[in-house]
């Protein structure tokens, strides 16, 4: 079951939004139920005619069945509960200058149950708290041909867990930024600079450049160049278990990134994107084996992964549209020329969907993804996934409507999956029913 609902209005210069729900599921697979609930609100103020005070809060709260795996006769449970709130200052200062401040905090709890499967004794009970306290500002000034930011932004977090050394570690973070985006008649150029500090991993300097190029009416060229760093978790770096030891002389994981396409609606019954792309990674993390039976995460090598992504749409003909995707990636270690283990190789999308603007929608779609595995049996990924989606509205008054919705779930039953534990759900269906009022 799958309940939702929502509502939204305003009351003066007072905007609020509140909406929550509940899904309750035995699961589509062994070992993967779900029971939780969740809320979200926003309430925002306009307190001057240039100034707007937002405030959000968020709660999810549930258990899951994560997997069961028969090999090792073991299952994996958790229990989770999640807190997320944000407040907001978002001001005109001058009809060229607006200035953006505000904080944020989080908080997730996370129990973990592993469990011997033929008995359905439990085995241990690893905790994680995650805390963090942040916040930003940013100062935006624009003019004629002209966009400047400014910004900073902080994180202050906490982990407190049972598999983690001296049973907690704090990772705090802060940043300044800036970038501008300089248009020139057809042409806008958008340089930026970052700066990152880190209490677990040292410092990092990011520049970025991007520009777009618009042809004509409806084609535009883009390009754009950029370095970036993955910081190593606290549970790599300071984790501790009884298969697994933290490395904690883990160095960031960087990138240099490159992407170069264009988007068009210049043919007469097509829209086309096309991107192509390359990710250049130093000090990439890694699983690596010890001597006394562990594993641990090491920076290991360098790869490279470029490949390009198209996607095409046809203009509506008698209320119908066709849709393709297609994503080849080529992922290879820069020292070896192996190919790396757990990609995608390639990813295709195609589809036709039916709007007659009016009461009904249709959306057939199938899914494929090739995955680079080795050994390959591990895996099964020789089909295509149909999903269906219907949606018909059944009434529609002055301040209501009605409509009904329907999905068929991997109409053809197929397997696609890159491990064995963790395999898709066969055919399945959900419906329901709407109310707009």
């Amino acid at each position: 079951g799958d309940y939702r609902s929502e509502v939204s209005g305003k009351v003066g210069s007072l905007g609020y939004y509140l909406s929550g729900g509940g899904l309750i599921s035995d699961g589509l697979l062994p070992h993967n139920s779900f029971h939780g609930g969740d809320m979200y609100t926003k309430v925002e103020l306009a307190a001057t005619d240039r100034a707007n005070l937002t405030f959000t809060f968020s709660y999810n709260s549930g258990s899951r069945g994560i997997v069961e795996v028969p090999a090792i006769d073991k299952s994996y449970d958790m229990d989770f509960t999640y807190l997320f709130s944000t407040m907001s200052l978002n001001c005109l200062l001058t009809d060229d200058l607006s200035l953006d401040l505000s904080l944020r905090a989080a908080k997730r709890e996370d129990k973990f149950f592993i469990n011997q499967q033929s008995t359905g004794l439990t085995l241990s009970e690893p905790n994680n708290r995650d805390t963090v306290f942040g916040g930003g500002g940013r100062l935006i000034w624009t003019e004629k041909i002209n966009q400047l930011l400014l910004g900073v932004d902080f994180d202050l977090g906490e982990l407190k867990s049972d598999t983690i050394s001296n049973g907690r570690q704090d990772l705090d973070e802060w940043a300044i930024f800036a970038n501008d985006t300089l248009t020139l008649g057809n042409f806008s150029l958008i340089p930026g600079l970052r700066y990152d500090y880190t209490s677990t991993n040292g410092d990092f300097l990011s520049p970025s450049l991007g520009a777009t190029f618009t042809l004509g009416e409806n084609t535009i060229l883009r390009a754009y160049v950029a370095r970036g760093f993955t910081i190593p978790p606290l549970s790599f770096t300071s984790g501790e278990g009884p298969n697994f030891t933290g490395n904690p002389n883990l160095k960031m994981e960087t990138v240099w990134s490159y992407s170069a396409g264009f988007e068009t609606a210049a043919l007469r019954y097509f829209w086309l994107k096309t991107m192509f792309f390359r990710h250049d990674m130093d000090d990439v993390l890694s699983t690596e084996l010890l001597p006394d039976g562990l594993f641990t995460y090491v920076n290991k090598g360098k790869q490279r992964r470029q490949g390009v992504e198209a996607e095409i749409r046809t203009m509506p003909v008698y209320n119908t549209s066709l849709m393709a995707g297609y994503a080849y990636v080529d992922a290879k270690d820069r020292i070896t020329g192996e190919e790396i283990n757990g990609v995608a190789t390639y990813t295709i999308d195609v589809g036709v969907q039916y709007d007659d603007k009016k009461s009904f929608q249709g959306t057939l779609k199938g899914h494929y993804i090739r995955w680079h595995v080795n050994p390959p049996e591990t895996g099964s990924f020789n089909a295509m996934v149909w999903d269906l989606n219907l949606a018909k509205k059944v009434y529609t008054g002055i301040d209501r409507t009605v409509a009904l919705f329907f999905t068929a779930h991997n109409i053809f039953n197929s397997a696609q999956y890159a491990i064995t534990p963790f395999r898709n759900p066969g055919r399945w269906f959900e419906g329901g029913v709407r109310f707009d009022f």
